[in-house]
């Protein structure tokens, strides 16, 4: 049987066969290498693009023009930034090497690069409750909610001072709870003793803006603008600067959370001499 089998091995028609597979299989295995080869594009690789600072369309053009693939994979609200820009990238267009320098980093053909986008609309986020707590306090929760202090005012209340009378949007009261874009401006009504009284200040030369914040910070409020000279729209307005105000700065007192009213001009050459009263 062994010879037999011998025989067989050895003859003609197996050796035949055996070839013919043989040579079936290389060629299988030549194509696949082939086929690899070309899908894989091997030893081949592209720079990855710095895209940073670039719009997302710009990005899209790009990678496109390098053979590569861009996915967003996240979006975040800067309310610095332009929207729609790249602000990271993976993988980055730079890596350090071995000697610490900064290189540029290759990919092959084909790869996604992720991106992380600003956002065009600021997310929602909700008004939080902050009657009847400290101003610091408040101020603090208003950070966490993504919210902006705004003009601050005081009234007169027995119940203690810098304690969170009214919170108030667009010169509404704003209830707990209710959802506003990201970046919004809160108003707070601040309570101050109503014994104490504060020395009007000196606001001449000052813009509205300006005249605000220094009246808040003494605890007054800053009241009408009774007068603006040449003063054609709001934007006028603001940057207008006062020449009078009532009451005056002459020794007067005022009660905590009083407000001072002003005249305003945008007449800069003749603004040092406007008269005071006017």
């Amino acid at each position: 049987m062994i010879r037999d089998l011998i025989a067989f091995v050895f003859s003609r028609s197996f050796l035949k066969n055996l070839g013919i597979y043989a040579l079936i299989i290389g060629l299988i295995l030549v194509f696949t290498f082939i086929w690899l080869r070309f899908y894989t594009n091997h030893g081949e690789t592209i720079e990855v693009p710095d895209l940073i600072e670039h719009s997302i369309m710009e990005a899209h053009s790009i990678v496109d023009k390098n053979d590569l693939k861009i996915v967003v994979q996240d979006s975040v609200y800067l309310p610095h930034h332009m929207p729609g820009r790249v602000i990271s990238q993976n993988p980055p267009a730079y890596a350090l090497n071995s000697k610490g320098d900064s290189v540029r980093r290759s990919v092959k053909e084909g790869r996604k690069i992720y991106v992380t986008i600003t956002r065009i609309t600021p997310p929602n986020k909700v008004m939080p409750d902050l009657v009847d707590i400290s101003e610091r306090v408040a101020l603090i929760k208003l950070e966490a909610a993504g919210l902006v202090l705004g003009d601050v005012s005081y009234e007169p209340n027995q119940i203690g001072d810098n304690l969170i009378l009214k919170q108030r949007y667009k010169g509404k009261d704003i209830a707990p709870g209710t959802k506003l874009k990201m970046g919004e401006k809160i108003d707070l009504v601040v309570s101050k003793r109503s014994l104490d009284k504060k020395q009007v200040p000196d606001l001449y030369g000052m813009t509205m803006r300006e005249a605000r914040s220094f009246l808040n910070d003494r605890s007054l409020n800053l009241g009408i603008v009774i007068k603006c000279v040449n003063c054609n729209d709001k934007t006028d307005s603001l940057k207008a600067r006062i020449y009078d105000q009532k009451p005056r700065s002459t020794g007067q007192y005022v009660g905590i959370g009083g407000n001072v009213d002003i005249y305003m001009t945008m007449d800069n050459e003749g603004f040092r001499s406007e008269k005071r009263g006017k």
